[in-house]
């Protein structure tokens, strides 16, 4: 139809985020509260190569600094990205900045100043330097140890699993689709951040298996399976004390949920919540229909908070 300025030739910006051929299990691994010296139960997560060709996946690497601002240390990640690049295939990251002056990715690895290990520890790892073929699949295991409070003390962690994959190229730098060189056993993507990690804060209560449920996709108006999670308040810490809870775990939308658990939980204590989730339209769930849990302890009458992360889509 005709604009109101009668001019016929306009623009119209398209943006979008093209699918990998590397695909994941999930988007997201939910993690709960951890003491220092403790370590969560492992958590998995698959790579399926959905492409006609192999996907070059890089080899394992340390996280060496390249520089260090006094209380982070960044490193770049090179473009493109080749078998022989410094960087690991997989590595968990705290942040991400992109240096446009020369064409490179600076990020800062998840590594304690003081221990200078991850809290986001990385086993059981099929993936790292696998050419892996069509169809075929990769896994590795995740478990959160928290190092020390210089890393984890009085907020929520948010970290990224980053996947590297060698870029399609020529010797003279082109890029070069599989589809054009269905030879070259690579991707045309790499420093890619697929899956997100998180952590609770820091708290006497334990999660188990973890601190989210994902209860892929549902028919619409159908109920799926329930999924539990089990509250323990740890006995284990340097300072045990009894956990309060304030008020009811509230959930709303397409997820309801009931539980065992009193007014309050003595060390050593645990009850266990059981989530349904039933959707109303189809795609995945908007908002953030996550159980927030607040508490107060002995020692402490501020309330806290722990969340359960609920994933979910309609069909």
């Amino acid at each position: 139809m005709p604009s109101v300025d009668s001019e016929t030739n306009f623009t119209v910006p398209v943006t979008g985020v093209g699918a990998s051929f590397v695909q994941l299990s999930t988007q997201e691994l939910d993690f709960g509260a951890e003491a220092f010296g403790e370590a969560s139960l492992p958590q998995t997560i698959d790579f399926t190569n959905n492409a006609a060709t192999p996907v070059q996946i890089l080899p394992r690497e340390t996280c060496v600094s390249v520089f260090s601002n006094g209380s982070a240390a960044y490193h770049i990640l090179p473009h493109p990205l080749t078998v022989s690049s410094s960087v690991a295939g997989l590595q968990v990251v705290s942040g991400v900045q992109q240096d446009t002056a020369n064409s490179t990715i600076d990020y800062i690895c998840d590594s304690d100043v003081n221990t200078l290990q991850p809290s986001f520890q990385i086993s059981s790892d099929s993936c790292s330097g696998v050419l892996l073929e069509p169809q075929a699949s990769c896994s590795l295991a995740i478990t959160f140890a928290p190092q020390s409070p210089a890393t984890y003390s009085s907020q929520a962690i948010d970290y990224f699993l980053e996947l590297n994959t060698v870029q399609c190229t020529v010797n003279d730098g082109v890029l070069v689709p599989p589809s054009l060189n269905p030879y070259n056993p690579c991707e045309l993507d790499g420093g890619r951040f697929p899956v997100e990690l998180k952590a609770n804060l820091p708290s006497p209560l334990r999660m188990s298996p973890g601190a989210g449920l994902d209860f892929g996709t549902v028919p619409v108006g159908k109920s799926s399976v329930p999924q539990t999670i089990t509250l323990l308040n740890d006995p284990s810490i340097a300072n045990p004390q009894t956990v309060t809870f304030v008020g009811k775990f509230v959930v709303s939308g397409n997820f309801s949920e009931t539980d065992n658990c009193s007014f309050s939980l003595a060390p050593g204590g645990t009850c266990t919540l059981s989530v349904t989730f039933k959707p109303s339209t189809v795609g995945h769930v908007l908002g953030t229909p996550n159980i927030a849990i607040d508490y107060t302890t002995t020692s402490d009458s501020n309330v806290q908070t722990q969340t359960i992360y609920l994933h979910g889509a309609g069909q």
